[in-house]
């Protein structure tokens, strides 16, 4: 048999098993669609329950970013963590936590290369800053709450924006620590629209729609919506 037969099998058994997947999908929301609507249970509203199930719906959006548009992020969890901290404190407060926590972060990173200090000594020492203004932080807001977790999720995204510099420069890091927070923000905005405008069993019916639409989008292998504008004089 050639190879090329062999390749084209092996493409129709991977389209053959999503198909599968997505007939399932569907048969799942619509026998959850008749137990919803048959018997109504209104005593679960809580929007962590809600957040938790709008999980993969999130995932769903970053994944519509980085396989259709071409856009990157610092993984998938990043950004979702980053859009759970604006969803429970708010996007203007968040916003301006992570920029002020960000721009030292990042300068204090930048001053200390001029030492040649190692990676680990460098980090430790911008933790030492970020803590002090987190203590001036706390004195402002007396809340841990309110900046513990953008403190936390500031170091992890210093520590991906260092160590894509490292890799790949400063540009490309910069590049992929705004279209984190960018897409957190979109992120956020859509999934606070839902939790506030639907219920409990009506959130689990987004995240079974979102699953159909995670397996068609894996099913696209085309170019990016950045590859096209991009080439777009030679197509």
């Amino acid at each position: 048999m050639k190879i090329t037969n062999l390749l084209t099998t092996d493409e129709e058994r991977k389209v053959n098993i999503k198909t599968v997947l997505i007939f399932l999908s569907i048969i799942l929301l619509v026998i959850f669609t008749f137990f919803t609507d048959n018997f109504k249970f209104n005593s679960i509203d809580d929007n962590n329950i809600k957040f938790l199930i709008l999980l993969p719906t999130m995932s769903v959006i970053i994944l519509i970013w980085r396989q259709v548009i071409g856009l990157k992020t610092f993984g998938l969890f990043g950004p979702l963590i980053v859009a759970f901290s604006f969803i429970t404190m708010g996007i203007v407060t968040g916003l301006s936590i992570y920029i002020l926590l960000l721009t030292v972060g990042i300068f204090t990173d930048l001053i200390l290369r001029k030492f040649l200090l190692q990676i680990t000594s460098r980090r430790s020492l911008q933790l030492f800053l970020l803590t002090i203004v987190g203590l001036l932080m706390y004195s402002y807001y007396k809340n841990f709450e309110t900046f513990g977790l953008p403190f936390l999720i500031t170091a992890f995204l210093i520590d991906n924006f260092n160590q894509t510099c490292e890799r790949e420069g400063f540009k490309i890091g910069l590049e992929l620590l705004f279209e984190t927070i960018f897409i957190s923000i979109l992120i956020s905005v859509f999934t606070g629209f839902i939790i506030s405008s639907f219920d409990f069993y009506q959130s689990i019916k987004i995240m079974l729609i979102s699953l159909i639409f995670a397996i068609m989008i894996s099913l696209y292998n085309g170019m990016r919506l950045t590859e096209i504008i991009r080439f777009r004089k030679l197509l």
